[in-house]
C-alpha cells in the first residue's frame, strides 16, 4: 500500500518506467520493421512490441495528467501550510534596544545585592541610574521610588515580549515537514532543494532558536530574582534575526519591520506564482511600529 507521503514520488517513478518501456518498444518496432529479414518470428515480435508501445504511450499521457494534478496539489498544500505557519512569527513583540534598559538592569542588581559583602561596593550601578535620569538633586527616597517604577515598567515590557516567545513552546513543525515530504519533481530536484533553503529551513531554524532560548526565559520567569541583564541579551539576539530598524533622522523616529517574515513571504509568493504561472505580487513591508526617540522609553 502506498503511503500518502510517497504518492507523488510513485507517480514520477511510474511515469518514468512507462516512458522507458514505450521508447524501448518503439525502437524495437522500428528496427524490426526496417530490417531486411522476413520471418514469422520477427512478425510476431513486431506485433508484440508495437502493441506494447501502443499501450504504454496511452499510459504515459494518463500518468502525465495524474502527475500534474498531484504535483499541483502537493505544491498548493505546502504553500498553504507554510504561509499559515509564518503568521506565528508576526505575533512576536519588539523591544527597542536602549542603553537605558541595561542601566536599569544594573540598578536591579544593586537592589538585590547591595548588602552582599562578597561583591564589594556596587553603588556605582545606583549612581549611574541616578545620573542617567538626572535625579542628582532629588531626595534619595524619591529618586529610588522613581527608579523602582521605571524598573517595574521595563520588567513588564520584557515579560510581554518573553510571553510571546514562550507561545512557541506549543508550535510544531510536523505539518510543514510532512507537506515538504510530499513534494517530488519529475525533473530538477534542485528546485526542491531551493525550496528547502529559502523557505523550509529558515522557518525551521528560527523555531529551533526560539525554543532553545525559551529554556532561559522559563528559568527567568520561575526565578525570584531573574537576571534581567541576560534576558535583554537573549531578546536582542533573537530580534537581530527577525527585525530591522530603519532610522528617520529628520523626524527623529525609527521604523521597525519584521524582515524575517518579509523575506520568507517574498519567497513564498515567488513559489505561489510559479505554481499558477503568474507574476509575483509585491506587498508592503511588515512594519511593526514606529518608535520616537524620546529621552526615555519608560516615560
Amino acid at each position: 500500500m502506498i503511503k500518502k507521503g510517497e504518492y507523488m514520488k510513485s507517480k514520477v517513478l511510474t511515469l518514468r518506467i512507462a516512458i522507458i518501456i514505450s521508447v524501448l518498444s518503439l525502437l524495437a518496432s522500428i528496427i524490426i520493421y526496417f530490417s531486411n529479414c522476413e520471418s514469422n518470428i520477427l512478425s510476431f515480435v513486431f506485433t508484440i512490441t508495437s502493441g506494447i508501445f501502443s499501450g504504454t504511450i496511452v499510459s504515459v499521457f494518463i500518468y502525465i495528467a495524474e502527475y500534474s494534478t498531484e504535483r499541483r496539489s502537493s505544491l498548493e498544500n505546502y504553500y498553504i501550510i507554510s504561509n499559515s505557519f509564518l503568521n506565528n512569527f508576526l505575533k512576536i513583540k519588539y523591544l527597542e534596544e536602549r542603553d537605558e534598559y541595561y542601566i536599569l538592569a544594573d540598578y536591579e542588581k544593586y537592589i538585590v545585592f547591595k548588602d552582599c559583602k562578597y561583591l564589594g561596593d556596587i553603588s556605582d550601578k545606583y549612581i549611574n541610574a541616578v545620573k542617567f535620569y538626572k535625579l542628582e538633586n532629588v531626595l534619595e527616597d524619591k529618586a529610588a521610588s522613581e527608579l523602582d517604577q521605571k524598573l517595574i515598567d521595563l520588567k513588564n515590557k520584557v515579560e510581554i515580549v518573553i510571553d510571546k516567545y514562550l507561545e512557541f513552546d506549543i508550535v510544531k513543525y510536523g505539518d510543514n515537514e510532512f507537506a515538504y515530504g510530499l513534494i517530488y519533481f519529475f525533473f530538477r530536484q534542485k528546485r526542491k532543494r531551493e525550496l528547502y533553503k529559502k523557505i523550509h529551513s529558515p522557518q525551521k531554524d528560527m523555531l529551533r532558536k526560539i525554543k532553545d532560548t525559551n529554556f532561559h526565559f522559563r528559568e527567568y520567569k520561575n526565578a525570584k530574582n531573574g537576571n534581567l541583564h541576560v534576558m535583554l541579551d537573549y531578546i536582542f539576539k533573537l530580534q537581530s534575526n527577525i527585525f530591522s530598524v530603519e532610522s528617520n533622522e529628520q523626524n527623529n523616529y525609527d521604523i521597525i519591520s519584521n524582515t524575517f517574515c518579509e523575506e520568507i513571504y517574498e519567497e513564498l509568493e515567488k513559489f505561489r506564482a510559479k505554481i499558477y504561472g503568474q507574476e509575483p505580487i509585491e506587498r508592503e513591508k511588515f512594519i511593526v511600529e514606529a518608535i520616537y526617540r524620546n529621552e526615555s522609553a519608560l516615560e
